[in-house]
């Protein structure tokens, strides 16, 4: 369906959460202000990373090549940057997403399958008119000039253009970048912006990480990711070519990239997984079965695990499992509670707290694991997270094959430029002593009341998703 297998690309709340807030092992408890303004230096180009609340969960798929695959995408909160596109500019906000490749805008705003508040969100996001621009064209598109892209439940019909593309609060403005306006969409109400591997791997055309290199913005194909605190609007940072060693704690563990994995498979943020075990009450266990090569995914609200994995994480915190629900309910009381989910790379171990995985409705007073099995028939093993990445600062490195992770922690802002060698050695500046996690702000945290109507029946009914 397309010039080249497509990337994981999934429909959208891209960074639903469905509970949050930043996490790593430590989060402190005042993180800085942080303004609203894109920033650039010589080297890097700074986005704050800006939260928009969603009404109800929804069930979407994401697609693989032509396969599609269950993903339920629980859509309470999205993270956008905003573009000013075209000659004049026009201001267009887009979600980000690790797991797609392209960037689209305009999806159709009365489309009958979007609720009231959606449509007035997809409107307030911008739209783009090339009509309007003095710098568009279609005669520099490289490859087919449209393309239709068919989700499990949502799609989009695109056409290819280029136009200049600046960056709001800064001088920077890329010329004649080529992306995509869509020209119908089925529930679908944010434009995309891809973050994964462009031209000569998985496009034929270079997309905005490439660009970005390629017209001397930044130094490598590189960008470091902290989403932020849940409910926060301006805590959250995507830097192009950059990293805040005051977003994390510590050294970033650095593993290599791995290839793609499976018969028309395409490049993606693989990374060698040794195992996954758990760490609590004084018990210390590894779970069978949890080596795997593992996407890391921006745009997943859950993670994503083998089956017999998920029963035995779930079981060792008391959940169970709801057939109803499509998801393990858990204790509460989890929230409260120490212990980690340990996440044992080539380089190092990513400790998640177990509260940070947790979802809850106050009002129901149910909980459940942020989690789900693996996508049966994707050919993907292991898929993590928002519900893991938002416990962690995150370099993804194209140039030197790499991606690099470290706690998150929020203890200022001291931005800079990646080296082309790229992130190692980059120590963390927050120091983990001083930054006690607040239990009451992690990244579980709590869903709140207007968002009770959705948990039918408050266990049976959890978030409202039923298995596709």
């Amino acid at each position: 369906m397309t010039r080249l297998s497509r990337s994981l690309l999934f429909f959208l709340g891209v960074a639903g959460v469905c509970s949050a807030s930043p996490g790593a092992l430590l989060t402190p408890a005042s993180p800085s202000p942080r303004s609203l303004e894109t920033r650039s230096r010589s080297g890097f180009l700074s986005f704050p990373i800006q939260q928009t609340q969603r009404d109800k969960p929804r069930v979407s798929r994401r697609q693989v090549d032509d396969i599609s695959a269950p993903l339920f995408n629980v859509s309470y909160v999205g993270y956008l940057i905003e573009l000013s596109i075209g000659t004049p500019g026009q201001s267009v906000k887009v979600a980000i997403d690790t797991g797609s490749d392209e960037l689209w805008v305009n999806p159709d705003c009365n489309d009958r399958e979007l609720l009231a508040t959606q449509r007035q969100e997809c409107l307030a996001n911008g739209r783009y008119n090339a009509a309007r621009s003095t710098t568009s064209s279609t005669d520099k598109v490289i490859g087919p000039p449209t393309e239709t892209i068919q989700y499990g439940i949502g799609s989009v019909e695109m056409e290819y253009t280029t136009d200049n593309i600046a960056f709001p609060g800064s001088d920077i403005e890329l010329d004649s970048v080529q992306f995509a306006i869509a020209t119908e969409t089925d529930d679908l109400n944010e434009g995309i912006l891809g973050l994964s591997f462009g031209n000569g791997t998985n496009l034929v055309y270079p997309n905005l990480v490439d660009e970005l290199f390629a017209q001397n913005i930044t130094d490598s194909k590189a960008f470091s990711v902290g989403l932020g605190a849940l409910g926060s609007e301006s805590s959250g940072v995507l830097i192009f070519g950059g990293i805040d060693t005051k977003k994390y704690t510590g050294d970033l563990i650095m593993n290599e990239i791995q290839g793609p994995q499976f018969a028309r498979d395409i490049h993606r943020y693989y990374l060698n997984l040794d195992s996954i075990g758990i760490d609590r009450n004084g018990r210390t266990a590894t779970y069978s079965g949890s080596s795997a090569v593992v996407v890391l995914d921006t745009g997943a609200s859950f993670s994503y695990f083998p089956d017999s994995v998920l029963r035995a994480m779930a079981s060792d915190i008391g959940g169970r499992y709801s057939a109803n629900a499509g998801l393990y309910l858990v204790p509460c009381s989890l929230l409260e509670q120490d212990g980690t989910f340990d996440f044992k790379f080539e380089s190092g171990v990513v400790k998640i707290p177990i509260r940070d995985m947790i979802i809850q409705d106050t009002q129901a007073q149910a909980c459940a694991l942020a989690a789900d099995k693996e996508l049966a028939g994707s050919g993907i093993d292991m898929l993590l997270g928002d519900s893991f990445l938002r416990s962690v600062y995150v370099v993804f490195d194209q140039t030197t094959g790499t991606i690099g992770m470290a706690p998150y922690v929020d203890c200022g802002s001291n931005e800079q430029p990646l080296p082309a060698t790229g992130a190692k050695g980059m120590k963390g500046e927050c120091d983990p002593a001083s930054s006690k996690q607040d239990k009451d702000n992690a990244a579980g945290g709590r869903l709140v009341a207007s968002y009770a109507s959705v948990w039918a029946g408050v266990v049976v009914g959890l978030l409202g998703l039923a298995l596709v």
